[in-house]
Order: C-alpha cells, then structure tokens, then sequence
C-alpha cells in the first residue's frame, strides 16, 4: 500500500482518543451491529475446543468475551493502540490474550498459526479492491482453518430504498470525519479476490437489518 493510500485509512489517523474511547458507546443500539453480533456468536460456536482464534482488525475487542469465555485463545491485532486500550481494558483474568499493534495487511503471526479467524466492519474501509485483496492474502496466510468476513456488498438493484439513502447520507459524514467513505465491493468481485486468495467461500448471509447492504461470509 501506498504512503497516500495508507492515510487515506481512516484506523491509522482517527481511531485514537474520545473515538476509540466512545466507539461501543455509538455502536450499541445498532440493528445491524446486532444482527451481527448473532453471526459472530453462531460461527464461536462451531469452533473446536481450545482453538486459536485471530480478530484482525480488533478494535475495542467485541468478540473478546465470547471467545475467551468459550475457552478459546484470542489473537487480536489493530492499527490503533488506544483500540487496543479499550480491548485490553475487558481482558477477564486468566484469559489467554494476545494483543498487538499490527497492520492487517502485516499480521504478527506464523504462517497456519491460528485455526479462526473475525473481520468485522474492516473491508468497506479500505481504499481499493486491489488492497482488500492483499489483505484476504494475509488472513489466509496466517489462518489454516476457518473465517468469518463481513463486507458491504454493492447492490445490483437500480431503486434507492430508505436505508440505502441513509447510507448514502453516512458516506458523506464518513468523508467529511474520516477523510475518507466507506466503499461496497461487487459481490462477484469479492468471490474472485476470496478464490485467488486461497478461500473457499461457504456461505453468504445477508444482515436484513442493513437491507441487503452487509454480507457475513464464512470462508475455508
């Protein structure tokens, strides 16, 4: 990635201070946040015992407790420090933790090292489908097993509903905040990237909350 594509990443210059420390307070109440979370639930649920779980970005640690509360190891790795601040604040006792900051497209892990792998709302912000690429390459490179990936999936349908007008609206304070807006991927471009990459795609689940905007996909 280039220097100027690198700032245009929202994570490497806004996810510090009063953002990173009110980021689960605007999330909470979210229908799609929600909705999600049961994704993430369901896909903890099928892991083997003792497994080594990565959540690359992580950011303030949503999967955290489930994870660790399943008996699971958790691998968390984000671009922000005060992220992780937030993440290592709701570490239980004794858990096996391991968090790090780290670039997603640079993972701080051994090749086939971790047995799952969570990306959630990370892939809509990057730049171009070329780094999203780079960055399925490198979560293939350090998880042999399974992963979960959420993604913003550009819709086909010519109408405009209400949420995709609200989306729309959210783009514009996403540009005017964060210097940059969060993007779709066309679905057949994202099952090719997921091919080349080295992931066979198992399922697609739509968030009905985000009307047909958001994908959850479980890749092998």
């Amino acid at each position: 990635m280039s220097e100027k594509e690198l700032a245009a990443l929202p994570a490497s210059k806004i996810y510090f201070g009063s953002r990173a420390t009110g980021y689960d307070q605007g999330r909470a109440g979210n229908p799609v946040t929600d909705e999600d979370d049961a994704v993430i639930q369901s896909f903890i649920s099928s892991f083997q015992p003792a497994a080594i779980v990565a959540d690359a970005p992580c950011g303030t640690g949503r999967a955290l407790a489930a994870v660790v509360g399943a008996g699971h190891t958790y691998r968390g790795a984000d671009i922000s420090s005060h992220m992780l601040e937030e993440c290592r604040s709701k570490v239980p006792p004794g858990a096996n933790v391991d968090l790090q900051v780290a670039d997603a497209r640079s993972l701080p892990w051994e090749d086939g090292s971790c047995d799952y792998l969570l990306s959630i709302k990370f892939l809509k912000w990057l730049p171009s489908d070329a780094v999203v690429f780079e960055v399925l390459k490198e979560y293939r490179r350090v998880c042999h097993g399974r992963a979960l990936i959420n993604v913003k999936i550009a819709k086909e349908k010519p109408e405009i509903s209400l949420r995709e007008m609200r989306d729309r609206i959210a783009k514009l304070v996403d540009r005017i905040m964060l210097g940059s807006a969060a993007r779709s991927i066309r679905r057949d471009a994202f099952e090719g990237m997921c091919r080349n990459a080295g992931w066979k795609i198992e399922s697609a689940q739509v968030n009905k909350a985000s009307n047909g905007i958001v994908y959850n996909f479980i890749l092998s």
